[in-house]
């Protein structure tokens, strides 16, 4: 089960890297009778024919024209005349009838092909795949796309960071270029970050990413050519999942290479990865193969489906439950309830398959609503898609589905784009498995804004990382350590281009930075937990109402009180200055957002672990800090309620971010809190995600203009971009562009929010890159500049 987060509670741990689901996509015959090579039994698509599809949209991959998720299947406007379709990480290809491909959703590295790589060229609605003709299967993966054309060459475009694209570089494409000195092709299929040919003669080649053996040459290498697959003939069709690949062969058997941990290579051994092919243990009668995740499954000559691999969220058709269930299966087990199957398709983390009657079964994860029945459960049986008939031929993809149908496609809709612009920011060490993330932002106007958080180094060292958005530009700029220690950055004020503050921790210590146009410089500031091992200092945001009046809030930790108390520093123009705290002798308390209205009207928002966890806020009135009381969330005392940041707009409008993590049921509840008068009022705000969303940040513009920015979950994992609008009347949430995210399931998370401009609003945060489990850095804008 996929459950590490990329933030939680203080710290940012780093969710694991997962890899794509990848559907069959069949040319002008069934799935199964090219999986066979015999002659098709099926009659082919309709003469009219559409898409439709379901599921997680937060790319844009269900071509609609909008970014808003769907239980129950949509059209896909503009999309007539279908014959296959593939579904990759989170974009989709379709083989038109004329031999030409159309792609939507996500384009971060260029796999629409249509010569705009950028996060910011989503399509919502298809776009035609530039200068392809002759196409006769396509294929998606992770962030790369494959076309199989008549003269049994290979087109490939999109992500090349292992060398997927087959072309002897690692230079990614946004549209087609060849796979040199590869023909002879009948089948191919694109993985999380490689890409599988069948040849004609029945051998196997292989390309791109094989640190997990699954380019099954005999290593655990990448290579940027096609290289064959050991010891492996009589193969009709290959299924790339997540880092296995599965071999169809004329005898209806299966074999299988590359990632074991869980047993999808079906072969009945212990974990470990195989880097030559390995036979799947009893089928002798397969005729379609598909790859999900770490699962995998094989369609039968009676209609009967099997599987194997991970079960953690029933994509076997077994129960992962105690008594009884299985957690997973490293020999082929029966999908219960699936009879006169004609078509199979393994998402990331769910199954699909097509009857002969054309409709269409899903179970397994259905947290996006990629089952298509009308809600979010997880199912162990195999369940109808709700009203889809006519289908021909289906897809699964990382948390989506397609199908293609027998009726008419819609106009395209005119897109609902995100109002949300990606922006391209600097990762340290981009080239290597080093994290970095970007927590604080503040902006001093249209034209200057400083984010800051932190990266870490090859030996997992943290570093303070600083990066100046100059116009729409983002360079990163050194910033000063001291020396041996680890140390990361969590707020910054810009007060003006020459004027910026940062704040942060370093290794126990308080860790306060300047810039003055020029460079970033430590400032001395105090450390009031000292003495015993254990003690520690940190800041975690500052503010200020002016140059020479700024407050620095965070906690100290005091091993001989047995305290973490409320930290405040403050600084006069000259020299930085601890602030007596107001908590309570024996308590333990944490600020986690300040903001400065006036020299004698400052507020700062945080948690008192005390007892649980419950909202805290203290303001200073120009003489002394105090404790204001707070409303929470309550359940009988399981909610762990925590305010995340603050913020004021100069003229006395005052809001915080929060949200309560109710540990009974593992399911967040964001709100904010507003200052009417001296008193905080609570209110709830849209709480999207199978498990709920947090607030991470929050910005006031005006009082009719207030955005919060945060993270949606899903019980599979799954991590959303999230933003939330107040209008002056109610809170509604702005669909945000959810870049540079995983294969098989999204990866993103906001941190920190900020005004650049009236009406203007930037956001960070961090994204996950597929394949590598590691953070990037993340940017995003109302406005180009």
């Amino acid at each position: 089960m996929r459950v590490p987060r990329l933030i939680a509670g203080f710290t940012i741990p780093l969710a694991a890297a997962v890899a794509a689901a990848i559907g069959l996509a069949g040319g002008p015959v069934s799935p199964a009778a090219a999986a066979t090579g015999a002659a098709a039994a099926w009659a082919g698509p309709a003469a009219t024919t559409s898409v439709m599809s379901w599921g997680d949209n937060s790319a844009g991959e269900l071509g609609n024209g909008t970014l808003t998720p769907s239980t129950t299947p949509v059209a896909v406007g503009g999309s007539g005349s279908i014959q296959a379709i593939s579904s990759g990480g989170r974009h989709v290809l379709a083989l038109t009838s004329s031999g030409t491909v159309l792609a939507w959703g996500n384009d971060t590295a260029g796999q629409l092909g249509n010569g705009a790589a950028s996060a910011n060229g989503d399509a919502e609605n298809p776009a035609t795949v530039s200068g392809l003709t002759g196409v006769t299967q396509v294929s998606a993966g992770a962030e790369h796309s494959l076309a199989l054309l008549s003269d049994g060459t290979v087109e490939a475009w999109g992500d090349n960071s292992h060398g997927e694209l087959g072309n002897g570089t690692t230079t990614s494409s946004d549209v087609p270029v060849p796979v040199p000195s590869l023909t002879g092709v009948k089948y191919v299929a694109a993985g999380q970050e490689y890409s599988v040919a069948v040849l004609t003669n029945g051998t196997v080649m292989t390309w791109g990413d094989g640190g997990n053996a699954q380019l099954g040459d005999g290593k655990l290498s990448d290579s940027d050519v096609p290289v064959a697959v050991k010891g492996l003939t009589g193969v009709t069709a290959v299924a790339a999942g997540g880092q296995h690949v599965l071999a169809l062969k004329s005898n209806g058997t299966v074999e299988a290479w590359g990632e074991n941990d869980v047993g999808q290579l079906g072969n009945g051994a212990q974990p470990g990865d195989s880097t030559v092919p390995v036979k799947v243990t009893g089928l002798t009668s397969a005729v379609a193969v598909s790859a999900g995740q770490q699962f995998s499954l094989a369609l039968l000559s009676n209609g009967e489906v099997m599987g194997w691999g991970d079960n953690g969220f029933n994509q076997l058709g077994q129960s992962d439950s105690f008594p009884g269930g299985i957690g997973s299966s490293n020999v082929p087990v029966q999908v219960p309830g699936l009879a006169h199957v004609t078509a199979i398709s393994a998402g990331a983390l769910f199954g699909l398959a097509l009857l002969a009657d054309g409709t269409v079964d899903g179970w397994g994860d259905g947290a996006f609503g990629q089952l298509g029945n009308g809600t979010t459960d997880t199912l162990t049986t195999p369940t109808a898609v709700s009203g889809l008939t006519g289908v021909s031929a289906i897809s699964a993809g990382g948390a989506s589905s397609a199908a293609v149908v027998a009726a008419a496609a819609p106009a395209a809709p005119a897109p609902v784009p995100s109002i949300w612009q990606a922006e391209t920011t600097v990762n340290p060490q981009a080239n290597l498995l080093t994290n970095s993330t970007l927590v604080s932002v503040s902006a001093s106007g249209p034209t200057d804004a400083w984010a800051v958080g932190v990266h870490s180094d090859t030996k997992a060292f943290d570093h303070p990382l600083a990066e100046h958005r100059v116009a729409d530009t983002w360079t990163q700029v050194h910033v000063p350590e001291p020396a041996g220690q680890q140390a990361s950055l969590a707020g910054v004020d810009d007060l003006s281009p020459d004027n910026a503050w940062a704040v942060g921790t370093s290794d126990g210590l308080t860790l306060i930075e300047h810039w003055n146009g020029k460079r970033w410089s430590i400032v001395p500031s105090p450390n009031p937990a000292t003495g015993t091992a254990g003690d520690s200092d940190t800041l975690a945001s500052i503010s200020g109402s002016g140059p020479d009046d700024l407050w620095a809030a965070g906690w100290d930790s005091n091993e001989a009180t047995q305290t973490i108390q409320l930290l405040f520093e403050h600084w006069n123009g000259t020299t930085w200055t601890a602030v007596t705290s107001p908590t309570p002798a024996g308590s333990f308390q944490f600020a986690s957002g300040i903001t400065a209205i006036s020299p004698d009207n400052v507020w700062a928002v945080g948690t008192d672990r005390t007892d649980g966890a419950k909202t805290l806020s203290a303001r200073w009135n120009g003489t002394a800090w105090s404790i204001v009381p707070t409303p929470n969330i309550s359940n009988a005392g399981k909610d762990q309620n925590q305010l995340t940041g603050v913020s004021s707009d100069g003229a006395g409008q005052v809001w915080a971010s929060g949200f309560a993590d109710d540990a009974g049921q593992n399911f967040r509840v964001p709100y904010v809190l507003h200052l009417v008068g001296h008193k905080w009022v609570l209110t709830t705000v849209p709480n999207p995600g199978t498990e709920g969303s947090a607030l991470n940040g929050i910005a006031v513009l005006s009082p009719t203009d207030v955005w919060a920015a945060g993270v949606t979950e899903q019980t599979d994992g799954g991590q959303l971009a999230l933003t939330e609008q107040f209008s002056g009347t109610s809170w509604s949430i702005s669909p945000a562009l959810d870049p540079g995210q995983l294969a098989d399931l999204s990866d993103n998370v906001l941190l920190g929010v900020a005004s650049s401009a009236p009406g203007s609003v930037l956001v960070v945060g961090g994204q996950e890159i597929p394949g590598q489990g590691i953070a990037r850095t993340l940017a995003l804008t109302t406005t180009k500049g």
